[in-house]
């Protein structure tokens, strides 16, 4: 029997928030925690202009290590000593220069509930489709996860694939469990392992992601056949697109559907979370039965969008655990977002989508459960109802644009 001890996606998973250097003109001003810096190497992402090629050997000139290439930031991520910053700030090739600051913060009910079984039984289980799973690993050797995983890359310094901070594993069993009893949401559907967490601290343990590591993964994702991203992954911030991370997805989350969830910061208003504040991520908000729980984040944003889009179950959520046996139950909106990211592999499954329409469908089925926009988005993920409005689309080409992002309403019965 899983224990009933519940575990907020707070998890301990942190974000690496990267906060935009002060530069203005000729001047070229470093805050005082990075001006004060006299030793050590300070690591960075270098954003680059349009037009221009991202450049290793300038940044390697100036005795930075370089990381990763960013395809999504037109960046590079490296470690740099304090007094170069100011040289690779002047580089009339640099469109941002980005400081890592990181910022800490303290299935078997769940699957029927959003009316995905029924979905099951009417449309198929998400069979062909790959969900990756950006979060801090997954342990492969648990039965409810086998054979479910197909790719997997270690983005971090610790150059292995193991879950130490027991977020990833049960992430993606809610995504895709094939247990017959916790079952995830589209157990037909294949699993990357993309692991971006790395262990800061062991005791307490905490659990952290660089916005780079994330932006590689979300890259590396797209180029193997990624069809949806999820990304159980967050950090309060005063402003979202003072957020890399905020701004990459928002650019690649045009072209594949962006899964994120909304935060635990909650009750407050304009608590949404980096980066799921970005305007086209599918966000995601927690909720229990028919109420919105008061730990799931709320907007508007800082820019004014209504968010989150949606909510699904995030309160005692049953899954798989990194031990790769056992099964527990964890709570946060780090575990209703997987519900989503399950249903849009279930959606894809019959039709080639963009987010745009993914997003307007999911907003159209939900349950209204008459809480304030805030606080529930459109309303409960109902897994039926958006596949058979999926099935609805006529095969030509379409796009959310559209008139009812056109659809020819399809009658059918669960």
């Amino acid at each position: 029997m899983p224990t009933r001890n519940a575990i907020l996606c707070s998890l301990s998973l942190l974000l690496v928030l990267l906060l935009p250097l002060n530069i203005t003109g000729a001047e070229h001003k470093l805050n005082p925690r990075l001006a004060a810096a006299e030793a050590g190497l300070v690591p960075i992402i270098v954003e680059y202009k349009d037009g221009t090629t991202p450049d290793k050997q300038f940044l390697e000139y100036h005795n930075c290590s370089t990381r990763h290439v960013l395809k999504s930031l037109h960046g590079i991520a490296a470690e740099c000593p304090p007094e170069a910053l100011g040289w690779i700030s002047e580089n009339a090739d640099v469109a941002q220069v980005w400081e890592d600051e990181i910022l800490q913060l303290t299935l078997d009910q769940t699957v029927p509930l959003i009316n995905a079984t029924i979905s099951w039984a009417s449309f198929g289980n998400g069979t062909g489709i790959n969900v990756s799973i950006i979060d801090s690993g997954i342990n492969t050797s648990h039965p409810g996860l086998a054979g479910q995983v197909i790719l997997q890359r270690d983005f971090t310094p610790e150059n292995f694939l193991d879950d130490r901070c027991n977020h990833g594993t049960p992430v993606a069993c809610v995504v895709g469990c094939i247990d017959a009893t916790y079952k995830g949401v589209a157990p037909g559907a294949k699993l990357f392992n993309a692991k971006v967490a790395r262990v800061l601290n062991e005791n307490p343990l905490v659990c952290g992601v660089s916005s780079s590591d994330a932006i590689a993964a979300i890259d590396w994702s797209i180029a193997n056949g990624a069809q949806v991203i999820q990304l159980s992954m967050g950090s309060p911030a005063s402003s979202c697109y003072q957020s890399p991370i905020s701004v990459a997805i928002n650019r690649t989350a045009q072209n594949i559907t962006i899964v994120i969830p909304a935060g635990n910061t909650g009750p407050s208003d304009q608590t949404i979370n980096v980066p799921g504040c970005a305007e086209n991520a599918l966000t995601v908000g927690a909720s229990n039965e028919d109420t919105v729980e008061s730990y799931s984040s709320r907007g508007p944003t800082d820019y004014g969008a209504q968010k989150p889009d949606i909510v699904a179950p995030g309160t005692l959520i049953t899954a798989a655990t990194n031990d790769g046996v056992s099964f527990s139950s964890f709570t946060g909106t780090s575990f209703a977002s997987p519900h989503v990211a399950g249903v849009v592999a279930l959606m894809l499954q019959h039709h080639k989508l963009m987010p745009d329409q993914v997003k307007a469908i999911l907003k159209d089925t939900a349950i209204n459960l008459s809480f304030p926009e805030n606080a529930q988005g459109a309303g409960l993920v109902d897994a039926w109802a958006a596949v058979n409005e999926t099935l609805s689309l006529p095969n030509e080409t379409c796009t959310a644009k559209k008139e009812k992002h056109c659809f020819k309403k399809k009658k059918a019965k669960k």
